[in-house]
C-alpha cells in the first residue's frame, strides 16, 4: 500500500539548473505561479513541479 500518490515543489523559474535537476529526477511541469516568489528585491515567477506515485519505477512492486 502506497502511502503518498503525489510529491510536489516548486522552483524559481529563471533557474534552468534546479527545473532540469528536477526534471532530470522525474519531476514533470505542472505549471507557472507568476511573481509567486521574492527574491533580488522583485518578484519572480516560480516553476510548479510533481511525480506521482505511479510514474516511478521503484514504486512498480506497491
Amino acid at each position: 500500500m502506497r502511502k503518498y500518490n503525489k510529491e510536489t515543489l516548486t522552483a524559481f523559474a529563471d533557474n534552468p539548473a534546479a527545473v532540469k535537476a528536477y526534471s532530470n529526477a522525474g519531476y514533470r511541469q505542472e505549471g507557472v505561479l507568476r511573481q509567486a516568489g521574492f527574491r533580488h528585491g522583485e518578484f519572480k515567477d516560480k516553476v510548479t513541479m510533481a511525480a506521482l506515485a505511479t510514474e516511478w519505477c521503484f514504486n512498480s512492486k506497491g
